[in-house]
């Protein structure tokens, strides 16, 4: 488990990390380095699709961000009622139609992908992204987000529709999500189930899932603004996923601790705020995507596979 996520302080209220004594800062360089041998899927909530759009952007650019640009996308189809407008049949999953939330396409791999507008046309190939960073001749660099999954429930439903796809398509998967389950209680319990057990049987879902193929990254969501004093169910989530990574050890899944990294700019005047409650700034979406790199460069350097 990656246990370096703690260590992450702050200057002040400012926007400067401090990573942990010998973890290096990223820039979007690396970041591309990291992620062009991989086909990567996002999956989980709107923090999720911040974080996603906020790392496309960042991987597309220039290595020198604008910071105004990296949060131009970050709510991205928010407005079509968070129904996934893309579609493409070079990943479809015989029992289940797949749509996602944005693609980053390799070309060669992905034809006839398509855009599903609000009146349910089709446009082909219309405007979803290139992924920009794939590797030349090779059929990586795909990557994509699935945003269906505000709640736990939804994420156990998903991976069961699309278990075949995710394992063809994918070497990296990446859950963020939590927050919605503080956030919404009402909207996402099951009857006499707490958040705590769905969540170790969403992770439980996830290791059956993983693979020497398939690696799977568990971002813990950030806490609630205004729950600084007492104990909340969002602790209780987190609590709940550390404690079965450090009983569990799965082999091909790691753990990307954002809760824990940003702890010291979550309340009062000092947190990073987002456009919603749930949602945070800039600053720490950037934190949150080094932390996930740096995940998949060990995993890459573990496997020897790394890029060059």
């Amino acid at each position: 488990m990656n246990g370096t996520a703690s260590n992450y302080t702050w200057r002040g209220n400012t926007s400067g990390w401090i990573p942990p004594e010998g973890v290096l800062h990223l820039y979007a360089t690396d970041i591309r380095r990291i992620f062009s041998p991989e086909n990567t899927l996002w999956l989980g909530d709107s923090t999720c699709r911040q974080d996603y759009q906020t790392m496309f952007s960042l991987m597309l650019g220039p290595n020198k961000f604008l910071r105004k640009k990296l949060n131009k996308n970050i709510n991205k189809n928010k407005k079509k009622g968070m129904v996934a407008p893309m579609h493409c049949p070079a990943r479809i999953n015989q029992t289940k139609s797949v749509k996602f939330a944005d693609l980053g396409q390799v070309r060669g791999t992905d034809q006839n992908c398509s855009i599903i507008t609000a009146e349910n046309q089709t446009i082909i190939d219309g405007s979803p992204h290139r992924s920009g960073f794939a590797i030349e001749n090779q059929v990586t660099g795909k990557f994509d987000l699935m945003i269906r999954s505000n709640c736990l429930k939804q994420t156990i439903t998903l991976l069961e529709e699309h278990k075949a796809m995710i394992e063809r398509e994918y070497s990296v998967m990446i859950v963020s999500q939590g927050i919605w389950e503080v956030i919404k209680p009402w909207d996402c319990r099951i009857q006499n189930v707490t958040a705590a057990t769905r969540v170790v049987e969403v992770l439980n879902n996830l290791r059956a899932l993983s693979g020497p193929s398939l690696f799977v990254i568990w971002k813990t969501h950030g806490p609630h603004p205004n729950h600084i004093n007492t104990p909340t169910l969002g602790e209780g989530i987190i609590a709940a996923v550390h404690n079965w990574f450090l009983e569990e050890q799965p082999s091909y899944m790691d753990l990307a601790d954002f809760r824990s990294a940003v702890r010291e700019r979550t309340f009062g005047a000092l947190r990073i705020k987002g456009d919603l409650i749930p949602h945070w700034g800039l600053d720490a979406r950037l934190l949150s995507i080094e932390i996930i790199s740096h995940v998949v460069e060990k995993k890459q350097k573990r496997e020897g596979k790394t890029a060059g």
